[in-house]
């Protein structure tokens, strides 16, 4: 079993990993645009969002512990 401490900076590193794949997520959302996806543009945003905000809700969790 891990510490809390150590469940923090897993979760922190996973929360910088979210960060970069939202960068990414703007290159492809772009691509999706410029060719006709637009259907798929606010799901792909709303997923990478939520993905951060559960991370951040882990996090805290861990804290009040």
């Amino acid at each position: 079993m891990i510490s809390i401490n150590e469940a923090k900076s897993f979760l922190k590193s996973a929360l910088k990993k979210e960060k970069q794949a939202e960068e990414h997520c703007k290159k492809i959302l772009n691509f999706a645009y410029l060719n006709g996806f637009t259907g798929v543009i606010t799901r792909i945003k709303n997923d990478e969002a939520r993905h951060q905000i559960i991370v951040k809700e882990l996090i805290d969790l861990l804290d009040e512990a």
